[in-house]
């Protein structure tokens, strides 16, 4: 399964492709501020549209199979367009950061988030 990347596609619509393939997890789009460590990171906006955030041209689709690790994911996104993103899953009525856990599928990411609701 693929995502659409086009410049005039928006920060939002992609979050919603994403959550449509993943209901129990969200990608969210960062930038750096400061020195660039993951504490200083601001999100996007979701009206952001993705050419006035993308700074590589290498693709203009992201590849979201549920076997893919969420770690690859991510890196997708930063070497196909150049932006940061992060994906959360859904805990109760929280969002948590799947960083401990990069190296499970995006299928278990969502599975372990509906377990967890």
């Amino acid at each position: 399964m693929n995502i659409e990347i086009s410049n005039d596609k928006s920060v939002g619509e992609v979050q919603k492709e994403f959550r449509a393939a993943f209901p129990f997890l969200k990608i969210e789009f960062f930038k750096k501020n400061g020195a660039g460590l993951r504490n200083h990171m601001q999100t996007i906006p979701d009206k952001t549209t993705i050419g006035m955030i993308r700074s590589a041209q290498n693709a203009d689709t992201v590849d979201i199979d549920p076997a893919r690790r969420v770690e690859e994911v991510e890196d997708d996104f930063f070497k196909k367009l150049g932006v940061m993103v992060r994906i959360f899953r859904k805990a109760g009525n929280m969002w948590i950061e799947t960083t401990l856990t990069d190296s499970w599928s995006l299928r278990r990411q969502n599975h372990e988030g509906e377990q967890m609701s």
